[in-house]
């Protein structure tokens, strides 16, 4: 392979830009859900390390729906946040999963219940899928993490 004629080539030279898109609609749909595997492998790990070492806080990873945060910045707020709304929770909705898992007497009440626990709309205590109940896979999440921070001098 001759190294010049690469020279001035950029990606859309070279890659089928329908491949690009399809690739992209895949990363759009995954990246929530990869999200929100890592949130809850980090937290259960959170939760084993803080029990570990007795100390006496309940991590709890909360998924606060789909909330509109953003109707607002698009043309015709006014319009546009009203048309968002018949399908997304208003902001002061969306905080309420947040706030049971910061404030309801039930999680002060029963700390075990919610060790660890996944939480979604409104405050529904949820069993994780068996990939985020991995514990190896919670450790290495931690490590990863642990190492990227010290990369960067955290």
């Amino acid at each position: 392979m001759n190294i010049r004629k690469l020279r001035g080539l950029h990606s859309h030279d070279i890659v089928n830009p329908i491949i690009c898109h399809q690739f992209l609609a895949i990363i759009l749909i995954l990246r929530p859900a990869l999200t929100k595997l890592a949130n809850v492998l980090w937290t259960r790990e959170l939760q084993k390390r803080l029990d570990a070492d007795n100390i006496p806080i309940t991590a709890i990873t909360i998924h606060p729906g789909f909330v509109n945060t953003f109707s607002d910045r698009w043309p015709f707020p006014h319009v546009s946040r009203w048309l968002v709304n018949l399908f997304f929770s208003t902001p002061d909705r969306g905080a309420f999963t947040s706030l049971i898992a910061a404030a309801s007497p039930a999680v002060r009440a029963d700390p075990q219940k919610y060790k660890g626990a996944y939480l979604q709309p409104v405050g529904e205590l949820v069993e994780p899928s068996d990939q985020a109940k991995d514990p190896k896979l919670a450790e290495e999440l931690w490590r990863t993490t642990e190492n990227y921070l010290e990369g960067i001098g955290l």
